[in-house]
């Protein structure tokens, strides 16, 4: 599914440079502009660093679609952490809740 939806979107980008088989990099590098027009040096370079364009500054289908499935990955990997996080946490706190509660019967029966 990641696959195929980003070689479509491939072939979607590869319209904004007509003529060509080969994506050019200037058509991802516009993400790299700010709304107000001033470029952003840390987003080109995130962006080089994650379609990694060759040396003529062109991006092959086979790239881009790894770099998207690498991100895509990431993400799930990231979605599974937070999820085992949130279940552990909510372990944690049934286990700290009976000791409190324990205690407290503790605490209440001694004062009787």
């Amino acid at each position: 599914l990641c696959i195929k939806s980003a070689k479509n979107l491939y072939k979607r980008l590869l319209g904004f440079s007509p003529g060509s088989n080969v994506l050019h990099f200037d058509v991802l590098g516009v993400l790299a502009y700010e709304a107000d027009g001033q470029f952003d040096e840390h987003k080109a370079k995130g962006m080089v660093r994650l379609f990694r364009p060759d040396k003529f500054d062109e991006v092959s289908l086979i790239a881009f679609v790894q770099s998207c499935d690498g991100v895509y990955k990431k993400l799930r990997y990231l979605r599974a952490s937070v999820g085992n996080s949130t279940l552990i946490d909510y372990v944690l706190e049934n286990i700290f809740n009976a000791f409190f509660y324990f205690f407290l019967a503790l605490a209440i029966m001694s004062v009787l």
